[in-house]
């Protein structure tokens, strides 16, 4: 859930397959600090990066390894 409304976004998997940890999709949310305890606590644990003027980011890994960005505009 992000934003109360549900969002799909179809991955898969392919022979060779290897995990994107540079080249990543960023997802912008409301509530970073909640999302991320909701990960951490569902056995994601987020992993911050240098700031980004303008926003809160930190990244995610989705169970296949791939890299994932999310981000709050700050006040």
């Amino acid at each position: 859930m992000v934003f109360g409304r549900r969002v799909e976004a179809p991955f898969g998997v392919e022979a060779e397959f290897r995990p994107a940890r540079k080249a990543h999709p960023a997802l912008l949310v409301s509530n970073l600090p909640a999302l991320l305890m909701t990960c951490r606590d569902a056995g994601f644990p987020p992993a911050e990066d240098e700031p980004l003027e303008g926003y809160a980011r930190a990244y995610l890994a989705d169970p296949f390894g791939n890299r994932i960005e999310v981000l709050e505009p700050l006040p």
